[in-house]
Formats: structure tokens, sequence, C-alpha cells
């Protein structure tokens, strides 16, 4: 006998979720067991030592709960907002992070302005975006 259930899926995704906290920024693991459809790039509101705080999503995986050790995951409670940036941007940030020998959150950090997770909550409906500048050796810069 199968148990009725509203979720599309049984299989727990796995998030990545960088946590802004000054210089002591990390990255930290959570489930998607709302089934809310987090993705990366998307800022969601979790739970860290009690307190409901904004993070980025850069890393996605299947959840396989391998271990024998009673380890909980907390669960992530809701989107604050989708998308803020997009896929290739991390495929880039990636690059960059191996070309300059440093870890990817680092590059995350330094990438995204100060503060720029934490205050996602308070910004306005207005569309965002990411403004990206890149210098390269064969374009002529001098302004007439």
């Amino acid at each position: 006998m199968k148990l009725a259930t509203n979720n599309q899926s049984s299989m727990l995704i796995k998030l990545g979720v960088l946590l802004d906290f000054g210089r002591y920024s990390n990255r930290f693991d959570y489930l998607d067991e709302k089934y809310l459809g987090v993705d990366i790039g998307d800022i969601v509101l979790v739970r860290i030592k009690g307190r409901l705080v904004n993070g980025l999503v850069v890393e996605k995986n299947i959840f396989q709960n391998n271990s024998k050790a009673e380890f909980k995951y907390l669960s992530i409670e809701k989107i604050i907002e989708k998308k803020v940036f997009q896929p290739w941007w991390r495929e880039w940030i990636v690059q960059m992070a191996i070309f300059y020998k440093v870890s990817e959150l680092k590059m995350f950090k330094t990438a995204l302005p100060p503060g720029w997770i934490g205050k996602s909550n308070i910004r306005s409906e207005i569309s965002t975006k990411i403004w990206i500048t890149l210098i390269t050796k064969e374009i002529n810069y001098n302004i007439n």
C-alpha cells in the first residue's frame, strides 16, 4: 500500500547555502524538505543557531543519507528571492576561483557587495541585476 502525498518526489535535495557573517562567512548544507523548488542562485531563509538568516544557494545535490550517524539537516524555511544570478555566472565564479587559487566561497563573497545577502529581504520589488565588468587587454579603454 502506498501513502497518498502531494509531494512531487520523495527524493530530497541537499543545498549548499552561503551565509554572510562578515569575514567568517561559510557554506552550510540544508535540505529542501518542504519541496519549495529551491535552485542555485536563490536567496533563501534558513535557521542557524535558532536565528533566521538569509543565505545564497551556491550548490545543489541529491541527498543521499548513507551515514550510520544520527545527523539531522535543517530545512530551508522559504525562498526570499528567485534567481539573483544566472547559471553561467556561477560557472564563471568557479573558473575564477580555480584561476586565482582561492575557494569558491571566497570568490562568491568577493563578487557580491558587502552585506548584500543579509539585506536582500528589505529590498523593494524593483528588479535587481548584478553588473560584472570584465577588462581585457584587447580593448583600448582610453577616453578621448
